[in-house]
């Protein structure tokens, strides 16, 4: 037996419910997708395409079904290639509650351990500009510290930091995985 009729059944299972052919239920269009956008994110992985990998992670996501083990690391992956810490570490921690591993367990240690929580939000007319005092050597903790100066453009960043010093406007920020920093500014 060939699997191309099921294959084209999968694939056009969308178009035939709509048709009012209730050819598929909703769940097993739902694994159809999951496992189509699976197969989809770690081909992108294996090309580094990151960005995509990232949007087939979040679209796999809002399906509702459990994802993977892999499929959460490989998310991990793709939220720190973009420099979001506190989403990686999110995906990680997912990740381990889908099974264990010591990659995943040393990589959130190394979250927990090496950055801290961030809140500025800046309501006034012109946000100040964040500024690190050290030089970041290790490329996610780079990559994280300019997340953060981009996403505070817009007034708001609440996430992770790689731990250290930093400068918003005339305000010093100490960053310590021990104790969150907060600044907030309302409007003038």
């Amino acid at each position: 037996m060939t699997l191309a009729p099921l294959i084209l059944a999968l694939l056009t299972a969308p178009a035939v419910a709509d048709e009012g052919v209730d050819a598929l239920s909703d769940p097993t269009r739902a694994v159809a997708t999951y496992r189509q956008m699976g197969w989809e994110m770690h081909q992108l992985a294996k090309r580094d395409a990151w960005t995509g990998v990232e949007r087939s992670y979040v679209r796999m996501v809002e399906l509702g079904l459990d994802l993977s083990h892999e499929d959460h690391v490989l998310g991990a992956t793709s939220a720190s290639g973009m420099g979001n810490a506190a989403e990686t570490l999110a995906r990680l921690k997912r990740a381990h509650a889908a099974g264990e591993s010591r990659a995943v367990i040393e990589w959130m240690y190394r979250l927990d351990t090496k950055y801290g929580a961030v809140k500025i939000i800046d309501e006034r007319k012109r946000p100040a500009t964040l500024e690190s005092s050290e030089t970041h050597f290790m490329p996610d903790a780079n990559k994280a510290v300019q997340f953060a100066i981009a996403e505070v453009e817009d007034g708001v960043f609440e996430g992770l930091l790689p731990a250290g010093t930093y400068r918003y406007g005339r305000d010093e920020i100490v960053v310590s995985p021990d104790e969150p920093a907060e600044l907030i500014y309302a409007k003038k």
